[in-house]
């Protein structure tokens, strides 16, 4: 219920309300051990964050919801984490990162045979191929080939760290 009305309220572009809605959702699945619910939750936190242009703050909500889905082998959990987090990474500017996330989205929706979704990914990693010089583009893809994994986690954690040391301290 609280996280129907979070879509409704984020469908309605009442971020706040939204967040406060999916919070709600996030403490009761966190109380009872949910963890399925608590990464949906998070997601769904993130989603809000993003589409309200708290861009820092969806990343991190995606990166707590991937570790919970890997914690508990979620794979389709883990590409929706992953193209959450590769969203976020593109408004961030960080390129390399999201183009990564977007592969492991991919690789991940196909490994569970979501031909869907993974199609939808590559259609989107075709039109940054389109946008980028060809040189760009092959220097990017040899690197997201090499170590996605390193390239994404790498940047996300120096964004975040970034983050946590510009906010002003509590003394």
């Amino acid at each position: 219920m609280l996280k129907a009305l979070g879509n409704l309220l984020r469908a309605e572009q009442q971020f706040e309300a939204a967040f406060a809605s999916y919070a709600q959702a996030l403490q009761i699945h966190t109380e009872i051990q949910d963890a399925l619910s608590v990464a949906a939750d998070l997601l769904e936190m993130g989603r809000t964050a993003q589409m309200a242009q708290s861009h820092l703050q969806a990343l991190e909500l995606a990166e707590q919801a991937l570790t919970i889905y890997r914690q508990i082998e979620d794979r389709w959990g883990q590409a929706l984490a992953l193209e959450d987090q590769a969203k976020a990474l593109l408004s961030l500017e960080a390129y390399d990162a999201a183009i990564a996330a977007w592969w492991q989205a991919a690789a991940l929706f196909q490994a569970i045979d979501d031909e869907h979704n993974a199609g939808r990914i590559l259609g989107v990693l075709q039109n940054i191929q389109s946008q980028v010089p060809p040189d760009a583009w092959s220097q990017w893809l040899a690197a997201v080939q090499a170590d996605a994994e390193g390239l994404r986690s790498s940047a996300v954690a120096a964004i975040l760290s970034a983050q946590s040391s510009d906010a002003p301290s509590q003394t």
